[in-house]
This record gives structure tokens, sequence and C-alpha cells, in this order.
């Protein structure tokens, strides 16, 4: 390598070494499938050159217990799966190749780790109650990697004989059972890729057939086919009447009916049936307390199973004990109880007391207000209510209408001079004065007075003469007192004294 100048000389040329290094190339590694709680198959990672190559890897799913990232080789590690299906991770390996500090990355390669769930036992088959003659069904339902085969076995009730009931399916259906099976457990084995699971035990319980006692006598009949003449030799329990020669007859008592049936070739075969009679219960409820209208009661049965309720209205709920009866009218309840398929009923009645309304009118005169009604202080005309409790506990609402009447009120303006007479009574001074009367409509009236008395001026006139003197027209020659009178400004009497003294010579 050499450098020209701007003038066209070129300097003295130099050598450089470039150096190539190589790209690493991984091999992939295989797949691989394994089952929930198995080991996975050890990974060492290879490829080219066949040293000095490191391999980086990650991992999109942790959930197969393996970490997210790593460097080398993958050790085998315990697989998990904690769902129902199969579940897949990938993993991506980078291959790196450093030479004289320089750092090369090859081709990421990927390859899957899939782990698949244990086989297991979602819904576990149930127990089973069925009627003598009845078929029975159990079901299981299993998670797992396919295929799936199912086993059945069956155990007595107490017992550890395990007989062959059953395999193929899900499903294991018992048909014509007899009361020989009752207690009987059932054993179902799930096995799978991945593994088996057990289920122990679904219990069958066998019900022989039953009559209630109000509906004996029960009628017991052989069946028996092809039709045809044949003769029946009955076996009876204890206190049950001979049967006889029948193919069919009535008894009201429990227990085991055995037959044996003869054919005119004289071939005999035998059949036997469990008669079990159940008792009707004896059925009870509560009388409640007299409610009243809108009120609630509540209703309680008991000596059954179940209990059934009727008419519907008013009531929580038709079902069940205890309900509560809401109520506007008295109403008659029958509730029917069910013990083991047999009834009785019995009754109750909700007495309802009536609410009670009532109206009243009153008319007070207004001097009386306030007026007190029911804790109530009235104080003017209207409609008023009040909440009132009736004999038998239930609230009463009293409506009042007041009508508030007033009496009459008269004003006479009067003067006199030194006195006055009104209603009887004779004033001598100014004042307002009041009389009270009994009006026409009961309440009292007002009369009032305003009075003005005026009174009369009086004047004193003193004199002295030696014969006689004149005084307002009048001659006068002794001594005394004399009075004058005369009409004043304001209408009443003036008085005048003339003091008078005669001095004789």
């Amino acid at each position: 390598m050499s450098q020209v100048s701007g003038n066209g000389c070129e300097s003295p040329r130099a050598s450089i070494v470039v150096t190539t290094n190589a790209i690493p190339v991984a091999t992939a590694p295989a797949n691989q499938t394994v089952c929930a709680g198995s080991s996975t198959t050890a990974v060492t990672f290879s490829g080219t050159p066949a040293t000095g190559v490191v391999y980086n890897w990650t991992n999109d799913n942790t959930a197969i217990g393996l970490a997210a990232s790593g460097t080398g080789n993958i050790a085998s590690f315990l697989a998990t799966n904690t769902g129902t299906s199969p579940i897949t991770a990938t993993i991506t390996v980078t291959p790196t190749l450093t030479t004289n500090g320089v750092s090369c990355p090859g081709a990421p390669k990927t390859f899957t780790i899939t782990v698949n769930p244990k086989t297991a036992i979602v819904t576990p088959p149930q127990n089973v109650s069925v009627c003598e003659g009845g078929n029975a069904t159990f079901t299981v339902t299993a998670s797992g990697t396919g295929p799936l085969t199912y086993e059945w076995f069956a155990f007595g009730p107490t017992g550890t004989a395990n007989t062959p009931a059953g395999s193929g399916t899900n499903t294991l259906t018992l048909s014509n059972v007899s009361t020989s099976m009752n207690g009987n457990r059932y054993r179902v084995v799930v096995t799978g890729p991945c593994g088996a699971v057990t289920y122990d035990f679904a219990v069958i319980t066998v019900n022989a057939p039953a009559v209630c006692a109000n509906a004996l006598p029960a009628t017991i009949s052989a069946v028996v086919a092809p039709a045809g003449t044949y003769t029946y030799a009955w076996t009876v329990p204890s206190g049950a009447a001979a049967a006889g020669n029948v193919s069919s007859f009535q008894t009201s008592t429990a227990g085991t009916y055995s037959v044996t049936v003869t054919n005119s070739n004289n071939c005999t075969n035998t059949g036997s049936a469990n008669l079990v009679i159940n008792p009707n219960p004896t059925v009870t409820v509560n009388t409640p307390a007299p409610i009243c209208s809108g009120g609630s009661a509540t209703l309680t049965a008991g000596g059954a199973s179940t209990y059934a309720w009727s008419p519907a209205p008013g009531l929580s709920a038709t079902t069940g004990s205890p309900v509560t009866a809401s109520l506007t009218a008295t109403t008659t309840y029958t509730v029917t109880g069910t013990t083991n398929g047999c009834t009785g009923t019995a009754t109750a009645t909700v007495t309802v007391n009536p609410k009670a309304t009532a109206t009243q009118s009153l008319s007070v005169c207004s001097v009386q207000l306030p007026y007190s009604w029911n804790g109530q202080s009235l104080t003017a005309a209207g409609s008023y209510q009040a909440v009132l409790q009736t004999s038998l506990g239930c609230d009463s609402t009293v409506t009042l209408t007041l009508t508030v009447r007033n009496g009459v009120h008269t004003d006479t303006t009067a003067t006199a001079c030194s006195q006055y007479v009104w209603r009887g009574t004779t004033y001598t001074a100014s004042g307002n004065y009041n009389a009270y009367s009994t009006g026409v409509n009961g309440c009292p009236d007002t009369a009032t007075l305003h009075l003005t008395i005026n009174q009369g001026v009086h004047t004193d006139t003193t004199a002295t003469a030696c014969t006689s003197f004149s005084w307002r027209g009048t001659t006068y020659t002794a001594s005394g007192n004399y009075n004058a009178y005369s009409t004043g400004v304001n209408g009443c009497p003036d008085t005048a004294t003339l003091h008078l003294t005669i001095n004789q010579g």
C-alpha cells in the first residue's frame, strides 16, 4: 500500500496483512417430546469448527421447566406441564467464534421441546342411586395426551374382590341392577402415553321397590314369558297370607316374596322381589299469631324431608321450610311433606286483622284554639290524621276535618256628659268597655264601647255689695251662694257660682 501526492509523487510502499475469521455454523439439535414429570434428553451443541465455539441459547416458554436463557450445553431437566394440553418451547441457539479478540456470531438454529400433560381425571364418576331393575351409569372425564384407555373394576361393599366390570370407554352402564349389588364400589383406571391414573370409588345404591303405607295393599305379580299355562308356588314373609296358585295377589306385609313357576313340561324357574313399605310422614306446621293487613308471618313445617306449599300467592317460596307469608287477607295454606317418595299434608291458617279507618268532623270556636287532638296541637281549620292502635293491635287511621267558627265583634262609639248607660251599666269615665254574649253560632260575640265623658265648666265669682248685686241679669239683695247654668261649647252644662256678701249700712 502507498500514498500518491497531488503532484503525482508516490510514497514508499508498505504491506498490510488482512485476516478473515471463520463464521461458525451450529448443528440444530433434534426436537424432543416428553411427558410431564419425565426427564428430557441432555442437549449437546455441536457444529463447525468443532472447537472454540461458544453456544448461547434462549427459551421462549419457561413453563416447560427450563430457564429463559443460558450458555453451553443444556443438561437433562424434569419437564413440567401443569395444564391439560401439550405445551411447546422453542429454543434458539446462536454459535459465536472469537479469534484474535474478534467475535463472529453464526446463524441461529432452533429446535423444540414439547411437554405432554400427565394423564389426569378431571371429573370423577359420581355415586349413583337407582331402583331395582333399573340401569346405573358411571361416567369419568379425563385429560391427557391420547389415546386414553379406560378399565372399570367392581368391588363388594366391604370386600376386596376386584372384578372387571367393563373397558374401552369412559362410561360404565349396569343394566337391570338388583338389590344384591347395593353398596358395590367401582374403580376406574385411565391409561395414556403419559401414565395411568386411578379413581376409587363410585358407589351404587340399589333401592328395592317401595310402596307408601297409604297406598296399600300392594300387588305382587309374576311376569312369565312366553305366555302359557303355568302353576305358581309362592313363598311369602312371616305374617303375610298365603298366596296360592295365582300369578298375582295383594298384600300389606313387607318382605321378600319368591315364586317358583312350572310349565306344562314340568320345567321350573324362580324369581323374587323385596317389598318395602315406607310410612307416610306425619307433617306438622305451626299456626302463627294473627297479623295485621300488610304484615308477614313465618310458616315452619316438620316431619318430612321436603316440602311444597299451596296456594302460592303471598309466599316467599313454594318449597322448603320455613317460608314467609305476606298477606292482606286471611289465608289457609296446605303443606305437602315428602319422605322416601311418600307424602303427608298439614294446613295452617294465617289470620289477618284489617287495618281500621275512621273519619271525624269537629267544629270549634276560634277562642278554643289551639285545640288538642290525639297529641297534636291544632291551630287552624283543616284536615288532620292520627294513627292509633285497635284492640287487635293493628294500626287505625283517623282523619279529622276541623272547622273553626268565629264570634261577631261590634264597636260602639259614644260621647256623654258626666255619665253613659250601655247594656244596663252606667259608665262615668271615658274608656273602652267590652261586653260579651253568646252568638247565633254558639261562639262568644264581643261588643266594644268606645266612650268619651265630657264635663261642664265650673266657674266661681265672689262679690260684696252694700244693698244689692246684679249678676247674669238677676239682682240679689241678700248674701249667699247663687248658681247659674248654661250649655258649654262641648254641649254639657257649665255651672257658674256667685259667692255674694251684702253689707247693710
